[in-house]
């Protein structure tokens, strides 16, 4: 009787170890590219890249390429889909030079399933800012 029941937990044992397969986050890690242009006169100016899913918690991937006026002050920070929520978690980042920045974000946290990337600039000092971006970083 102890052999069968042994025998019966090795083939369990067999069966699951086969099936087991470790989960994966399904991540956006896809690049799209951005041009954020800001013209700020009397007051700020804002602008952002296209809201994308977001489907973990990592962070924002964003790779500077061109900066117009490189040194000159661009703040940018996370938002979320519907009503521009700010999911930046107090996190903002200068994109006043090329570089490759992972943004800090609370998307999912804060009940969104898009994030975009936005940025602000003091008055009288426009900008514009290009390169890659996606909503999931790779690990």
């Amino acid at each position: 009787m102890i052999k069968k029941l042994m025998f019966i937990f090795a083939i369990g044992l067999i069966v699951t170890g086969v099936n087991y397969m470790p989960a994966q986050a399904k991540g956006n890690t896809g690049d799209t590219t951005f041009k954020l242009i800001v013209k700020p006169t009397k007051s700020a100016d804002y602008d952002r890249t296209t809201f994308r899913p977001k489907y973990n918690r990592s962070s924002v991937y964003m790779k500077i390429n061109y900066v117009q006026h490189q040194g000159r002050k661009l703040t940018g920070w996370v938002v979320g889909a519907d009503s521009y929520k700010d999911c930046s978690g107090g996190y903002y980042y200068r994109l006043d030079r090329v570089r490759t920045i992972k943004l800090a974000n609370y998307v999912l946290e804060n009940g969104r399933d898009y994030a975009a990337i936005k940025a602000g600039a003091d008055k009288g000092k426009p900008n514009r800012v290009q390169g890659v971006w996606s909503p999931d970083s790779k690990k």
